[in-house]
């Protein structure tokens, strides 16, 4: 096996949320602001990896969990490795942007590299392997950090690679609470049997959502446009108050972006905490500024 590097990008989705679990698209954006990189180096030692960067230590569980784990299907133990490996990580965990995806990437990436995985099976390997988070993985943080293209995902169907006709001013801001993404997952599959007409119609408008928000990028840049885009981040945001994922200390954030002149807000990922996207007119004041990451589409 050769030596390599590969960086593992954070994923931002603009609209899609949870209804992708059940064949609604979603619009999703590769964040390379946000990445884990992985450093291998082949050698006859026995296996190591260490952690750096500002969410490195974090990693450190998650990653050994995950290998050994990837290990036991490819039925191979960690007596079959060799080498050194460094994850360098400016990717926050329980920020809705994908860590636990990126991560599942990097452990297939590197069996596969060792010639444990076959090509052909290994996105599926790392969708599967999520699901260790999630319970049920749509695929579309996979995705993302697998093929690093801006798309329109469906689960279980052909994705189409996305490019937007304008770039927006979309920031993210950290909400200041993590989200617990399983957690959020089964509180909305819930809503399916205590009050099953609001499921359906949620996950309907936010299939809307998506699809208006596609319509508004699509076209050229004009004022249109941007009420669209908006109308299309409010429908979005809708449904995470519908579905009981905004606590209290998350509403004090959308607030506060929305006294600094923000035009519409709307978490992205699980909810329950993580990150929030704002779209603004103008550039924010540098407060806010200064607390921020723009989106760039």
């Amino acid at each position: 096996m050769k030596s390599f590097t590969k960086s593992l990008y954070a994923k931002c989705i603009l609209s899609g949320e949870h209804a992708v679990l059940r064949g609604s698209p979603a619009l999703v954006f590769p964040l390379k602001e946000y990445a884990i990189e992985m450093k291998y180096e082949a050698s006859d030692d026995y296996f190591d990896c260490k952690f750096s960067g500002p969410h490195g230590d974090p990693l450190k569980f998650l990653f050994w969990g995950l290998l050994e784990e990837g290990l036991k299907r490819v039925e191979k133990n960690r007596s079959h490795l060799s080498g050194n490996m460094e994850l360098s990580s400016y990717l926050p965990l329980g920020g809705g942007l994908g860590a636990s995806a990126a991560l599942c990437v990097g452990v297939g990436v590197f069996l596969n590299k060792m010639g444990f995985i076959q090509d052909a099976k290994l996105f599926e390997f790392c969708r599967s392997l999520e699901d260790q988070f999630h319970g049920e993985s749509s695929g579309v943080d996979i995705a993302i950090s697998f093929f690093e293209k801006p798309m329109v995902y469906r689960r279980d169907k052909e994705s189409i690679l996305f490019e937007p006709q304008w770039v927006p001013k979309i920031y993210l801001y950290y909400s200041g609470k993590k989200g617990v993404t399983s957690e959020c997952v089964n509180k909305v599959k819930a809503l399916k049997t205590i009050k099953p007409n609001v499921f359906a119609t949620l996950d309907q408008q936010m299939k809307d959502s998506v699809e208006l928000c596609i319509q508004a990028l699509s076209e050229n840049k004009s004022e249109s446009a941007f009420e669209k885009l908006k109308e299309a981040l409010r429908l979005g945001q809708d449904c995470y108050e519908q579905w009981d994922l905004v606590p209290a200390v998350v509403q004090e954030a959308l607030i506060k972006l929305k006294n600094g002149g923000a035009s519409q807000c709307k978490l992205t990922g699980s909810g329950g905490g993580g990150y929030i996207l704002s779209l603004w007119e103008k550039t924010p004041p540098k407060d806010l500024l200064d607390q921020m990451v723009e989106l760039k589409l």
